[in-house]
């Protein structure tokens, strides 16, 4: 009983312990880390075996090369040897291995002779003469003579276009009437809006001008509005250039909302906001009572009447609806001739513009009283905008600007007053120049072998 009851202690001791029932549990997110934490190790490993073996080659290539003439090197380079690592001294070999392989190899270059450094850059393919600023050119050095006659040139040429310039400026006769605030009568002074939109009031205006010296004809005539964006998009957009070309595209209104057709559909030409809302203000002017004609032709852009407005488009239920924008069109005139529209056509960039209304063909002599008759019937009074009647000539820069005869003074005098204080601190500090000899280019002029 006793050896059998041993002999069953043992086979109960050597049995295997029972395993837990429940399976461990593995999640998505851990498998995930498990694949990055081997894929960060298989990497640094392949690292670390890739800059060994650089190592070893390196070694073994800057021994042999150490002993083989420069000239056979270049050889070896240029006939397709593109395994070959190009060291004069076991210290650059660290370097290149640690610090980035292909970039300190180049500077490690520098070392040895232009030939051997052109031969591995070419072998190279990133490091050729176009990228390395190497091919033939001009390359001048400024020395302080170089810079202080090139101030010196730059201010003896501008200051004379700049005086010229602005005395051609100052030559432009011009006279500025701001008018939209005077022609208002005085029981509508608190209801401007009131006055411009009603149809009972009278619009019209006499004003007088002076003329201050003698204006040589011809003397331009401009209106000139002001907070008035013709650059906004949706303004500048609201026109449909092939209807204005040719009659061909009469029914082509795409882009010329709200103002493309009337209320029962009919097609409007022109079409477009640009077109609805045509400056209609209108001037007549008197001498010594006696009327001066206002010649309208050739006002606007010849390019503009051949190309973009056609001798076969007429107006075309044109300002019909019930909210009038502003002039109207002649229906028996073709757009071409029609010049106020084109002129008005070609938007201008800034809120603040003047375009062209007519010109006057006779001299108007100093001190002389010029009488003008407005129809102020243009509405700038809805969104605070200014009307300005403009008188003037013209001379070789075009109209009055001082900006541009400021500008080149302003360059000029900057680039004397340079000249001179180079001048002043090479005379009393100077700095002794370098040997140009030892640069890249004089060391190889061509910008390549020869």
């Amino acid at each position: 009983m006793s050896s059998n009851g041993k002999d069953a202690a043992a086979s109960d001791s050597s049995a295997p312990p029972r395993r837990n029932s429940k399976k461990p549990k593995f999640s998505l997110m851990d498998s995930m880390k498990e694949l990055c934490r081997l894929r960060s190790k298989i990497a640094k490993m392949s690292l670390k075996f890739w800059r060994a073996l650089e190592i070893a080659f390196t070694l073994f290539a800057s021994k042999f090369i150490c002993h083989v003439p420069e000239k056979i090197l270049v050889r070896l380079l240029r006939g397709g040897l593109k395994s070959i690592i190009i060291l004069k001294s076991q210290l650059c070999v660290i370097t290149v291995v640690f610090e980035g392989f292909n970039f300190r190899f180049v500077c490690c270059l520098g070392a040895l002779t232009s030939d051997v450094n052109f031969a591995f850059s070419g072998l190279l393919g990133i490091h050729s003469r176009f990228t390395q600023q190497e091919l033939p050119a001009c390359k001048p050095i400024l020395t302080p003579g170089w810079v202080i006659s090139t101030f010196v040139l730059v201010g003896i040429v501008f200051i004379p276009i700049g005086l010229a310039s602005l005395f051609a400026s100052q030559r432009v006769v011009e006279i500025v009437d701001r008018y939209d605030s005077t022609c208002i009568p005085q029981n509508y002074v608190e209801n401007a809006l009131g006055f411009i939109q009603s149809g009972e009031t009278n619009k019209t205006c006499t004003r007088n001008l002076i003329v201050p010296k003698h204006m040589k004809r011809p003397v331009y005539i401009y209106y000139e509005l002001d907070n008035f964006y013709q650059n906004h998009r949706r303004y500048v957009k609201s026109r449909e250039d092939k209807q204005l070309r040719s009659k061909k595209y009469e029914n082509v209104i795409k882009n010329c909302d709200p103002e493309a057709t009337t209320s029962n559909g009919s097609v409007i030409v022109p079409c477009g906001l640009i077109a609805w809302s045509l400056f209609n203000d209108t001037y007549g002017f008197s001498v010594n009572n006696k009327a001066v004609e206002v010649n309208k032709k050739n006002i606007a852009w010849k390019s503009d009447r051949d190309r973009k407005f056609g001798s076969d488009v007429y107006p075309k239920n044109f300002q019909s609806k019930g909210l009038i924008g502003g002039a109207k069109l002649d229906p028996n005139k073709p757009l071409s001739e029609q010049e106020d529209l084109i002129v008005w056509m070609r938007t201008a960039a800034l809120p603040t513009f003047r375009k062209l209304y007519g010109k006057i063909e006779v001299d108007l002599e100093a001190n002389q009283k010029v009488k003008v008759v407005i129809q102020n019937n243009y509405n700038t009074y809805s969104f605070g905008g200014k009307k300005k009647l403009v008188l003037s000539t013209t001379s070789w820069i075009g109209g009055k600007n001082d900006f541009l005869g400021i500008a080149y003074l302003t360059v000029g005098g900057l680039c004397l007053f340079l000249a001179i204080s180079f001048i002043i601190i090479y005379l009393v500090k100077p700095r002794p120049l370098g040997d140009p000899s030892f640069l890249s280019w004089n060391r190889n002029p061509a910008g390549h072998l020869n």
